[in-house]
């Protein structure tokens, strides 16, 4: 066992706090650096033809490597080259392996097709797009609101017409500003979140429609979502019409339930559908912290996140008025403890805790043995929920559980994509709602079933507050069969008109309102305190949606027989199993993701297609310490490693079987033969 001292994980460093927004070009010569890096490191692969080593760099380095595509795509559009055209081929493959979109080919056709008129047109909007980031960046010192302002509506108008001739990419790079602009953290007090909420979301559209999900799309993406979980995903309405908008509607007299803080010291109090909810904290959310005098945010809060300060080796601080002093400790025991401070401002400004803890010397991370100890140049203070608020609705009791951490009681849930999950996509993390005292949190929905009532429910003043209205909802019966085990919860979301409404179906059934219905997210589990052995479980590209109709029962079929799904590559020679690739996969084509303490090794064997005589199988390795971790990266402890089989028997195409007779938490897993 090495001593070496580990640095930060990657991917804790990335998760724990957002960069700035549109601020990517405020620091131009490490981007430079950064940019050029990737550029020497992209053409020795291609030199050598290592595609696998090109779709390591394009993940890796995902904004440095957008950046040389569209260097690239603008360089063909003025005069291609047979250096370009190789290039450009490269890149695109090398983006399509990796990203598994066609963002790549979209700006190689976009460019390379582009209308000499439309050239003319779009050169010049580039250089009045420069000439706009220029001035946005000279300002952020200033922090003149009415600069701000009239840039905000310059770059909308960028925006627009970069969208008039095709150029989706430039488009939403104008929008990113535009929500910036409007934003709190440049404008504060004075910011329209109506129009930061719209600039974010025509980002995440236009990114969308050209394959382009970076960490720019997930930066905007969070924040549209916690705007738009405050009602601010509209066109601003009218002082007149705010007002009509809080008179009560229903079948009954509208109530209001204004709530009161309490923090929850216990991760058990209540069950809760929360993937952070037991002692594995080295997954849990986190702030990374350098040597004394460095700060950091949390990522989860957004603009509402107070600094975290690193006021001596073992003294951090939390700066929760924002006068550059610290005024709440971190308790660094080495035990999990609660902190209470506030956020937001105003008639908004609210109670609201977390419990931390930091980790020990000898640690275990995905079974390995990990140091994981602050020391005098970094710390890791790890994170998990425990803000509540409780009320009454109609004479029941209530308790309101921020466990997406945004610092709103009753949001909308937020999506990250985690370390330990497939390409593209993200993990879904929700508040509950305690009722009545129930040993077991039910996911926060719109609509909820109140003692004989149901409830249409309104946040308001970020949870501080609820407003409910009853309404007369026909029913119908959800009901789970699941097999090859017991999930800790299966949560389904409504569509269309009830989008905004999550029920819980691991009690085995449950009541809900007439409509459709799709997995959103759950959790299967085994073992106890850091014995435990869990995954996530996800809706898959074939997992169905179900209806159910007034007074009827649907039934939802999960679980067993489980199967691998994967992906290979396959020369003459040899094939290779992209062990990241490899996910169990469930009868409905639901996939169980960021396996912790259990992930696969499978047996593979391949055969010629057509033969029935398959090779011998060979088992696929993990990483078995923290030097492997240390040199191919944290991601790669999440996932079995690479295989490569040496084919036996010439250049006939090949089909793959993986297989796991014993699976720790699935017990027999088996693939199709694929090709």
């Amino acid at each position: 066992m090495s001593t070496t001292r580990p640095s930060i994980p990657p991917f804790l460093l990335a998760a724990s706090f957002l960069l700035p927004l549109a601020l990517a070009a405020v620091a131009p010569a490490r981007a430079a650096q950064d940019h050029q890096a990737f550029r020497d490191q992209f053409q020795k692969a291609m030199a050598i033809n290592s595609t696998a080593e090109m779709e390591r760099l394009v993940k890796s380095m995902n904004r440095e490597a957008v950046e040389w595509i569209m260097v690239t795509a603008e360089a063909i559009s003025d005069r291609t080259s047979d250096e370009l055209e190789t290039r450009m081929g490269a890149l695109r493959k090398a983006w399509k392996g990796a990203m598994e979109t066609n963002f790549c080919d979209e700006m190689y056709e976009y460019f390379a097709l582009l209308d000499p008129r439309l050239k003319t047109e779009r050169t010049a909007l580039r250089k009045r797009y420069e000439k706009e980031r220029s001035k946005y960046i000279a300002n952020l010192e200033k922090k003149d609101g009415p600069a701000f302002a009239l840039a905000g509506g310059e770059f909308r108008g960028l925006g627009e017409t970069f969208e008039q001739v095709g150029d989706k990419y430039y488009a939403s790079e104008c929008f990113v500003f535009v929500g910036s602009c409007y934003d709190e953290t440049n404008r504060g007090k004075d910011a329209d979140l109506y129009a930061a909420a719209a600039g974010y979301k025509r980002v995440v559209e236009l990114r969308e429609k050209i394959g382009l999900k970076d960490r720019t799309w997930t930066e905007c993406s969070t924040r549209y979502s916690h705007l738009k979980a405050l009602g601010y995903d509209r066109e601003k309405p009218s002082d007149e019409e705010l007002e009509a908008e809080r008179m009560p509607k229903g079948t009954e007299p509208a109530v209001e339930a204004v709530l009161a803080f309490e923090l929850v010291a216990e991760l058990d109090a209540v069950a809760r559908p929360c993937y952070y909810a037991d002692e594995l904290y080295p997954m849990w959310t986190s702030l990374p912290l350098r040597t004394k005098g460095s700060s950091v945010k949390l990522n989860t809060l957004g603009d509402l996140s107070p600094t975290v300060l690193r006021v001596a080796s073992n003294d951090v601080e939390i700066d929760s008025d924002g006068d550059g002093a610290g005024d709440v400790k971190i308790p660094l025991t080495g035990n999990l403890m609660p902190i209470r401070f506030e956020l937001g401002q105003g008639d908004e400004r609210r109670p609201w805790g977390m419990l931390a803890i930091v980790g020990v010397q000898q640690d275990f991370y995905q079974g390995i043995q990990i140091n994981l100890a602050p020391d005098d140049n970094q710390m890791t203070i790890y994170l998990a929920p425990a803000a509540s608020m409780r009320g009454e609705i109609g004479g029941v009791p209530i308790q309101v559980f921020d466990d997406n951490m945004d610092g709103i009681y009753g949001s909308d849930p937020l999506s990250w994509q985690h370390i330990g999950l497939s390409q593209g996509l993200s993990q879904p993390e929700l508040d509950c709602i305690v009722i009545d005292g129930a040993k077991r949190a039910r996911p926060w929905s719109e609509y909820q079933q109140i003692g004989q009532k149901w409830y249409r429910l309104e946040i308001v003043k970020g949870g501080k507050e609820i407003q409910g209205e009853v309404v007369a909802v026909e029913t119908g019966t959800l009901e789970l069969e699941f097999k090859g085990g017991k999930p800790s919860w299966l949560i389904v979301q409504g569509t269309d008109v009830l989008d905004h409404c999550y029920f819980d179906l691991s009690g085995g059934d449950a009541q809900v309102p007439a409509g459709r219905y799709s997995l959103f997210y759950g959790e299967l589990r085994k073992g106890k305190k850091r014995q435990e052995v869990k995954t996530l479980i996800l809706p898959g590209e074939a997992t169905p949606s179900w209806e159910v109709g007034q007074g009827m029962t649907t039934t939802i079929e999960l679980g067993a027989p489980f199967g691998f799904d994967f992906k290979f590559e396959e020369d003459d020679e040899t094939i290779r199993v992209d062990g990241e690739s490899v996910v169990v996969v469930g009868s409905a084509g639901e996939r169980y993701e960021r396996p912790w303490g259990c992930v696969a090794r499978p047996e593979v064997a391949y055969r010629s297609i057509g033969s029935r005589r398959a090779s011998k199988p060979e088992k696929m390795k993990a990483v078995l310490d923290q030097d492997q971790v240390f040199e191919i990266g944290w991601r790669s402890a999440w996932s079995p490693l690479d295989l490569v089989l040496t084919k036996k028997g010439g250049a006939e195409r090949s089909e793959v079987q993986l297989s796991d007779k014993k699976h720790k938490l699935f017990g027999k897993v088996s693939s199709d033969w694929k090709q």
